[in-house]
C-alpha cells in the first residue's frame, strides 16, 4: 500500500520559500515607490506579447529597478542577463495570469470597496501609506498613487491582477501529494553525507609548465601568423596607458547657513592673484591650501597627486579641462563648492605599438591555448596516481603550488560553493565508501577537481519517524517548486509568444 502525504493550508511552509516561486511569485510589494513607479512621457515599447496581451518597456523598467536595487549593474552584460530573466519572469506571471481567468478564478471582493481582500490587505501594510498611528490613511493613500501618476481604479487594478496570480499558484502548489516510498529516498539522501580529500587545479597552475624561451615564442608566431595582430587590436584598449595628469587644489564649500558665493569669490580671487604673481606657484598654492582650504587634500597641500584622468571626478576633469602645464584654472563652481586648480603635469595617453608587445602577448596567448590542456593532462595522471599508490604525489603537488584540502561533511543538497567540489563529485562520493579514490576527473567552470572519499555517514532510518514532518515538509516545498515550473513550462509551449 502507498500511503499518501499532504500538507494542510495551516502546516504548509511559505510557498515563496521555493527558490522557482520566489522568482515566480516575486509580488510581495516591500515599497510601491519603485515596484510602480512609471517613465514619463511616450516611451513605451513592446517587449513581449503573451497570447495577445502586450509587456511594455515600463514593466520591464519597473522590474529591473527593483532588481538592482539603486545599484548599477556591473557592465552590459550584467545587465542584459537580468533584463532577459526579468521579460522571461513576466512572461511566466501572464501565462498564470491567463490561467487562473480560464479557469475561472475569482478574488473574493467586498461590495462596498469594490477591492479583494487580499488587495485591501497588501494596500494597507504599505508604510507609503500609514498615519503617524500605523492606520490606513485614504489622504495618503490617494495622494500617493497620484505621485505615481495612477488613478486609483489603475493602482488598484495591477494589485488585483497580482494577486490573481498568486492565488492561482497557490491553488495549483497544494495539489502536490509525496507517496512514503518517495519521503523515506529523500531521507536517506538528506541524512547521508561524505567529506572528501581533494586537489583542485586551473590552468593557471601549469603557467610555468609551458616553455616561452624567446626562440620557442618566436616560432609559435611564426606557425600562427595574424593571431599577435588580431589580439593587439582586439585589446588595444588595455594596453593604453590612459593620460595622467597631477593637479593642486583649493576648495571652499558653500553651505546654507554660513559664507556664500558672493563672499567666498573675491576671496578665491585673491589667492588666484598671490599664486599668479609668486615666483613659485606651486609652493605658493600648497601653502594657501594647507592653511585655508576644506578639501580632505588640504593637509597634502591640495594636492591629489598623479592619476590617470580616468579616476578624476567630473568636477576636477571640468576643472582642468584646456589648462596648460603650470597654469591655474578660473574660479570653479561646482555643486556646494567653489574651487581654484592648478594643473602641474600632463602624461598623453600612449599605446605601445605592437613591436614592443608582440613577444608579451604571444606569451599569453601560448599560456592560455596550452594550459588548459597540460591541467587536463595532469588531473587524469594525478587520478591514475592516487588510485595506484593509494596517495596524493604531494612533492609534485607542491611543485605546482596545489594542496590537498579536506571538504566539510556534504550531501546532496549541499550549496555549491565556489572552491567546494561539484555536485557530480559529491554524488560520486556518497555511493563509494572511505578510502575510494573517485573514478573520475570533475570539473567546475575551468577548475578540475581529483579526490578521494575520507567519510562517509550513513541515514539513521531508526529516526525516520521522528524527522518525518521536517522531511515532509522540505519535499513537499521542493516538489511544489518543480511542479509550478513544469506547469508554467507546459503553457509556454502551447502559447502564442
Amino acid at each position: 500500500t502507498t500511503e499518501i502525504y499532504t500538507l494542510s493550508l495551516h502546516d504548509a511552509l511559505p510557498i515563496s520559500d521555493s527558490t522557482f516561486m520566489q522568482v515566480l511569485l516575486a509580488v510581495v510589494v516591500v515599497s510601491f515607490v519603485f515596484w510602480f513607479a512609471t517613465p514619463q512621457g511616450d516611451v513605451a515599447a513592446e517587449v513581449a506579447n503573451v497570447n495577445g496581451t502586450r509587456i511594455m518597456t515600463p514593466d520591464v523598467e519597473r522590474e529591473m529597478r527593483r532588481q538592482f536595487a539603486g545599484r548599477s549593474p556591473n557592465g552590459d552584460e550584467e545587465y542584459a542577463r537580468a533584463q532577459a530573466m526579468v521579460v522571461d519572469s513576466l512572461v511566466d506571471r501572464e501565462l498564470v495570469r491567463q490561467a487562473a481567468v480560464d479557469a475561472g478564478l475569482m478574488l473574493d471582493v467586498d461590495r462596498d470597496s469594490r477591492i479583494s481582500w487580499s488587495v485591501a490587505q497588501t494596500r494597507g501594510s504599505n508604510r507609503q501609506f500609514l498615519d503617524e498611528n500605523g492606520e490606513f490613511d485614504e489622504e495618503l493613500y490617494r495622494a500617493g498613487i497620484r505621485y505615481l501618476g495612477y488613478t486609483a481604479d489603475e493602482y488598484e487594478a495591477l494589485l488585483q491582477k497580482q494577486s490573481l496570480i498568486t492565488k492561482m499558484q497557490r491553488l495549483m502548489s497544494y495539489s502536490v501529494v509525496v507517496p512514503d516510498a518517495m519521503l523515506r529516498s529523500a531521507y536517506e539522501e538528506m541524512e547521508t553525507k561524505a567529506r572528501l580529500r581533494f586537489v583542485r587545479l586551473r590552468p593557471a597552475n601549469f603557467n610555468d609548465e609551458v616553455d616561452l624561451a624567446d626562440a620557442v615564442v618566436e616560432t609559435w608566431i611564426a606557425e600562427n601568423p595574424g593571431s599577435v595582430e588580431a589580439e593587439y587590436s582586439a585589446t588595444q584598449d588595455s594596453l593604453t596607458t590612459p593620460e595622467q595628469v597631477n593637479v593642486r587644489m583649493i576648495v571652499f564649500k558653500l553651505t546654507g547657513d554660513g559664507q556664500g558665493a558672493a563672499e567666498l569669490r573675491p576671496r578665491m580671487q585673491g589667492f588666484k592673484d598671490e599664486i599668479e604673481a609668486s615666483d613659485n606657484p606651486d609652493a605658493t598654492m600648497d601653502e594657501l591650501a594647507r592653511k585655508w582650504s576644506e578639501h580632505v587634500t588640504a593637509d597634502d597641500g591640495g594636492s591629489l597627486g598623479t592619476l590617470a584622468t580616468t579616476d578624476l571626478s567630473e568636477d576636477v576633469l571640468e576643472g582642468i579641462d584646456g589648462l596648460e602645464v603650470g597654469q591655474l584654472s578660473d574660479i570653479k563652481f561646482a555643486g556646494s563648492m567653489i574651487a581654484l586648480y592648478l594643473l602641474n603635469e600632463r602624461t598623453e595617453a600612449r599605446t605601445p605599438p605592437i613591436e614592443d608587445v608582440r613577444l608579451d602577448i604571444a606569451s599569453r596567448l601560448m599560456r592560455e591555448r596550452q594550459t588548459p590542456a597540460l591541467a587536463a593532462t595532469f588531473a587524469e595522471e594525478l587520478q591514475a596516481t592516487w588510485t595506484a599508490d593509494g596517495a596524493a604525489p604531494m612533492a609534485r603537488l607542491e611543485e605546482l603550488r596545489l594542496v590537498v584540502q579536506t571538504s566539510s561533511m556534504l550531501n546532496k543538497q549541499s550549496p555549491p560553493g565556489a572552491l567546494a567540489p561539484p555536485a557530480s563529485m559529491v554524488s560520486a562520493a556518497l555511493n563509494a565508501s572511505p578510502g575510494d579514490v573517485l573514478p573520475e576527473v570533475y570539473q567546475s567552470g575551468e577548475a578540475l577537481y581529483v579526490g578521494v572519499v575520507d567519510s562517509i555517514e550513513r541515514a539513521d532510518m531508526g529516526r525516520f519517524e521522528q524527522e518525518r514532518e521536517a522531511i515532509l515538509r522540505s519535499v513537499v516545498q521542493q516538489r511544489r517548486g518543480e511542479f509550478l515550473r513544469a506547469y508554467v513550462d507546459d503553457l509556454k509551449a502551447q502559447a502564442n509568444l
